[in-house]
């Protein structure tokens, strides 16, 4: 987390021990590290030059509850989740495959939320629920890649490469929006 003064440090790593993140902690100039109740952990570290780090990461019983859950759903029949490969006959009156679009859309709409939670971090970096929706997040980002690596290396009809384009610079401004 950037533009974060060893004041501001301070306070956030006081916030998250007023949250719950007590138990077992450790504290120096410099670092906060402690777990909640869960046995969740939280490490918070002041790097310098205006920076600090946030790291969490799941108790082994929360890890262990979560690896039991995913073996439960994946004996069930896998649903593909993923676009299909795209096909080079099922192109829109508009020259633009619905796959396509389809990718490129859900694209946008997840940098539009991404967007909205970078400006709801910037007016409150010290609101614990923002780290939760971190995490959901970055899972969101890692289907995203998935679906966008099927088209790497596809080639795209010009009203596609035309429409990314749009998108890609939609996005682009409202990332620089959000982070301004």
């Amino acid at each position: 987390v950037g533009e974060t003064s060893i004041d501001d440090f301070n306070t956030y790593a006081d916030e998250c021990s007023d949250s719950g993140f007590s138990v077992d902690y450790e504290r120096g100039d410099k670092f906060y590290d402690a777990k909640d109740e869960n046995g969740n952990q939280l490490s918070l570290s002041y790097q310098g030059n205006s920076v600090m780090v946030i790291q969490i990461q799941k108790s082994d019983e929360a890890k262990a509850e979560e690896t039991e859950a995913d073996n439960k759903t994946s004996s069930e029949p896998e649903k593909e989740e993923l676009a299909e490969e795209p096909s080079d006959d099922t192109k829109l009156a508009s020259g633009i495959r619905p796959e396509f679009k389809e990718a490129m859309d859900s694209y946008e709409a997840f940098y539009n939320d991404y967007c909205d939670f970078l400006i709801k971090y910037k007016a409150n970096p010290t609101d614990m629920n923002l780290i939760a929706e971190y995490s959901d997040m970055m899972k969101k980002a890692a289907d995203m890649d998935e679906k966008f690596n099927v088209w790497e290396g596809n080639d795209l009809s010009t009203e596609e490469l035309k429409y990314y384009l749009d998108v890609h610079n939609r996005i682009t401004q409202k990332m620089l929006d959000a982070t301004s």
